[in-house]
Formats: structure tokens, C-alpha cells, sequence
């Protein structure tokens, strides 16, 4: 279970270690379906470990979504299904410890960072 990181009902995250699914349609325009998958599962691992340098450490599905659809025109559409085991309604994970210079000196000797990670494996693309 998560320390740092929280949902948008301000419940700790279960774990860092993320699982994500998405339902996409494809244009008929793609003929690799395979190859193309792996790039989208790339792409969206590069996303969510990105945050993790990016400063604020948060994900947010729908800026996600809207960086996968002005990155794949292929695309059709996409249906964001659950990240972890929490149904579409969560749809942010936030850090609540954004600034470490703002935690005491007790806190700061306590903290211990977290970064949010995913594998291949758990990113999750069903076609519809």
C-alpha cells in the first residue's frame, strides 16, 4: 500500500506498482495490430514513468488519454475500463507530498519517496 500517493477519494493508492486497462478501436487503416499494440503499451509506460521526473508525480487518465489520442491516429476511439483493481471512477492518482522542503525535520527523516511504476504486462489492451 501506498504512503504518498492517493485517489480522488483521498484513499491511499492499493500499490505503486500501477495495472491499467483501456478498451481501444482501431481504424481499419492498421495492419500491424500487433506491433501497434506494443507501441501503444510503450507508450503509456513511458507516460506514467515520465511523471515520476516530471515534478508533480500525479496522473490524471484524462490527460493521458488525450496524449494517446494526438499520438495515435490510428485510434478510433478509447475507453478507459480501471487502473488497479478501482473501477473508471477513480481516474486521477495524486502525490500528497509535493514539496519536501515544506515537511518538518521529523517528516523529512520519516519520508520515504515513492514512484509509480508499470510493467508491459500490466498494461492492459482489449480491441473492440
Amino acid at each position: 500500500k501506498s504512503k504518498n500517493f492517493v485517489t480522488i477519494d483521498e484513499d491511499l493508492l492499493d500499490r505503486v506498482n500501477i495495472k491499467i486497462k483501456f478498451k481501444v478501436k482501431l481504424t481499419d487503416t492498421v495492419v500491424d495490430i500487433e506491433n501497434f499494440v506494443i507501441e501503444l503499451k510503450s507508450f503509456i509506460k513511458s507516460y506514467i514513468e515520465n511523471i515520476n521526473t516530471e515534478g508533480s508525480n500525479d496522473i490524471y487518465i484524462s490527460n493521458l488519454i488525450k496524449s494517446i489520442e494526438n499520438n495515435f491516429s490510428e485510434i478510433r476511439y478509447l475507453n478507459f475500463i480501471k487502473i488497479n483493481d478501482y473501477d473508471s471512477s477513480i481516474q486521477s492518482i495524486e502525490n500528497r507530498t509535493k514539496n519536501l522542503n515544506l515537511l518538518t525535520k521529523e517528516e523529512r527523516i520519516n519520508y520515504i519517496p515513492e514512484y509509480l511504476t508499470i510493467s508491459d504486462e500490466d498494461i492492459i489492451i482489449e480491441l473492440i
